[in-house]
């Protein structure tokens, strides 16, 4: 069964030329997978997040300037996965 992870706090930090930081509040530490692409249909690269002090952080590395990137964050509990909807930032031009 897929459901929506119901989020705190999102913030997606303000973007570099070549990467992007996403944090999340989450109360306990769970294991949590941002997945990024170009468009949302292809969001297949992968990034494993830190948990620390009721945050989990998502460091986004090796952007192209310029683009539009679209992401989603997912968790695999025991009673399934959960995950967010589709969020979207930019990164500058160089």
């Amino acid at each position: 069964l897929l459901t929506w992870l119901k989020l705190v706090d999102i913030t997606i930090a303000e973007p570099t030329t070549t990467g992007c930081v996403v944090t999340i509040a989450t109360a306990t530490d769970q294991t949590l997978s941002l997945y990024s692409g170009g468009s949302k249909t292809s969001m297949f690269k992968k990034t494993d997040g830190v948990w620390e002090t009721d945050t989990t952080t998502f460091t986004i590395a090796d952007l192209t300037p310029g683009l539009e990137y679209f992401f989603y964050v997912i968790t695999t509990l025991g009673t399934g996965a959960e995950r967010t909807g589709i969020y979207k930032f930019k990164t500058p031009a160089e």
